[in-house]
């Protein structure tokens, strides 16, 4: 019985013994299985580091449109716009969609209070003569320049044959209001006195300086809202100095 027991401790000695060297083994195999996973990772933020370096050798535009002005060359070095004026400097492209373009007019003080969005706007060009291109009031500043005293006002225009171009200079038309069945005179007819107005009449044959009251004023009408008779014939000054029940010679205009 004494040989039979010693037998069967040396037997779970031994297990005991296989056991603990098992248990290393596993613990070893959990350290290089810990090891490999460690160096997979590395290796996939290597290769994730590598992709997005990778990716800011393409430049994606967030729209469709040409290309107006390229300042790299080839081999040239880009510095990151981080801060300051490195996002001006780090500039590679000036990219324009032409589809449709913005208008810029700096209203003066007298009209700006009169701007709304949606207004109707209509554009005339030098470089395009007998063309008018209409679109509507976007968007506008709400407040004056203290420089300028105007206020900037933006219209959209379509654009679909890209006959308009960016940095184009054009006359704006902005229809603040409507009026119907006015009285217009040519601007050059006009005389401003401090903030009066007068028309200088032929009236037999003298000029006849009388006093009118002023509406709106394009630049090349102006409105008459009282002061002038239909049939009263007006004297276009312009440049020309007249003065009160001057004598003058009435040709008619056509």
């Amino acid at each position: 019985a004494s040989a039979r027991r010693a037998g069967t401790e040396a037997s779970i000695k031994a297990a005991q013994a296989q056991a603990e060297a098992a248990r290393a083994s596993h613990e070893a195999a959990r350290a290089v299985v810990g090891a490999f996973e460690a160096a997979v990772e590395v290796a996939q933020a290597a290769m994730q580091r590598t992709s997005t370096l990778a990716d800011f050798t393409r430049l994606t535009a967030p729209f469709g449109g040409i290309i107006t002005a390229r300042f790299v060359d080839v081999g040239a070095f880009i510095p990151a716009a981080t801060s300051g004026n490195a996002a001006q400097n780090a500039a590679i492209v000036t990219l324009m969609d032409f589809d449709s373009v913005r208008v810029q007019v700096p209203m003066t003080e007298l009209e700006a209070a009169l701007v709304a969005k949606g207004q109707p706007v209509k554009v005339a060009l030098d470089g395009l003569p007998g063309k008018v291109f209409e679109g509507t009031v976007t968007r506008f500043a709400g407040a004056l320049d203290e420089t300028t005293r105007t206020m900037l006002v933006e219209a959209e225009l379509p654009n679909p044959g890209h006959t308009l171009r960016p940095g184009m200079y054009a006359t704006v038309r902005v229809g603040v209001e409507k009026h119907t069945n006015v009285m217009l005179v040519p601007s050059e007819a006009l005389v401003m006195e401090k903030a009066n107005a007068f028309l200088f009449l032929a009236d037999g044959g003298k000029a006849k300086k009388t006093p009118v009251k002023i509406g709106f004023n394009d630049g090349a009408k102006v409105e008459i809202v009282s002061g002038l008779a239909a049939t009263a014939k007006v004297i276009l000054v312009g440049k020309t100095t007249l003065a009160d029940g001057q004598a003058v010679n009435v040709q008619e205009g056509k």
